[in-house]
């Protein structure tokens, strides 16, 4: 036995003897297993403090025995040499997580803007925690009345009955460059039973109402197109050119999904419940947009779309 595997064989079995535990003739392999687990257990008692094998026996004990709160914040998934550790999920969607092979996490290079619509009013310029803007014409956007189990916050965009009527909420003026690689999430669903004669879309545009939309990355459901799915969509001018990707995702009444575009030099990858669903690379938005939501009508019906979450991310270089 090489003396690197003899220092870890008495290091885990100082760690057991810290423990109160007795050795005896547990194997190696076990001891591992024993300390991994005890690390995992550690972490969740403690997600501020950093476990693994750099870590003595004495802190996981005290970890383990007085569940410890956090202590740290951003930087908790990052040693100081900017590696990460290998117990972070690669496929957390937890910000930190996310970057965590940044050298510094920097928040003002790295930028997270979350939307739960559980403040503000349904003033123009005032809705959400955000402070979204509203264009209606003949629609609304209103908190929903009724409870959603798991869901809190839901924004309601609502069509009028008379066509056309449309329902839009929109974040900023215009001041996302599209070029940008920008990583957006959306929960979205409709409630409306008959999915004719209109449309609902969500993503980054410059102006997502019917008929308007141009530089645009979104998802969109059309059905005058021939649409049962949700649609990937990039475009530089919608009206001249654009590609509509089918998700193969169908448009169900009542079903929440989870949307996501991210977008990365060339391509915008699109999700749909954390499955990738399309790649586009033809018609990339080039010109400046901003995160919109909406929902219009092409004959007599109200048509809904259903917003319960926003979560944008970005790296910049300022």
């Amino acid at each position: 036995m090489g003396i690197e595997e003899l220092e870890k064989q008495i290091s885990r079995r100082k760690f057991l003897a810290g423990l109160g535990l007795t050795v005896g003739s547990v194997s190696l392999a076990k001891l591992a297993l024993l300390q991994t687990r005890a690390e995992e257990l550690a972490r969740r008692n403690s997600p501020g403090v950093e476990t693994g094998p750099g870590v003595s026996p004495a802190t996981l004990e005290t970890i383990l025995r007085a569940g410890s709160p956090g202590i740290g914040s951003s930087a908790q998934y990052l040693r100081s040499d900017g590696s990460r550790p290998s117990w972070v999920d690669p496929f957390s969607t937890d910000f930190d997580a996310k970057y965590a092979t940044i050298a510094s996490l920097n928040r003002r290079l790295n930028v997270k803007l979350v939307e739960e619509f559980l403040g503000g009013s349904n003033e123009d310029g005032e809705i959400g925690e955000n402070g979204w803007t509203v264009e209606l014409s003949g629609g609304t956007a209103a908190v929903i009345d009724t409870t959603n189990a798991q869901h809190p916050g839901i924004k309601s965009l609502t069509s009028g009955f008379v066509s056309p009527n449309m329902a839009t909420i929109r974040l900023g003026q215009n001041n996302l460059d599209q070029a940008d690689n920008h990583d957006v999430t959306m929960i979205m669903r409709t409630t409306t039973s008959v999915l004719t004669s209109l449309i609902f879309r969500g993503g980054i545009a410059a102006d997502i109402r019917d008929g308007q939309t141009i530089n645009s990355m979104m998802f969109e459901f059309d059905p005058d197109l021939g649409d049962t799915n949700w649609m990937a969509v990039t475009s530089d001018d919608y009206s001249v050119s654009n590609t509509r990707t089918d998700t193969g995702i169908a448009v169900v009444q009542n079903t929440w999904h989870v949307f996501r575009l991210k977008r990365s030099g060339s391509s915008v990858e699109f999700y749909i419940d954390d499955v990738l669903v399309a790649t586009n690379t033809e018609t990339l938005p080039t010109g400046f947009g901003e995160i919109a939501f909406t929902t219009a009508n092409r004959v007599n019906g109200i048509k809904i779309l259903q917003v319960d979450y926003m979560e944008y991310l970005v790296t910049v270089s300022r």
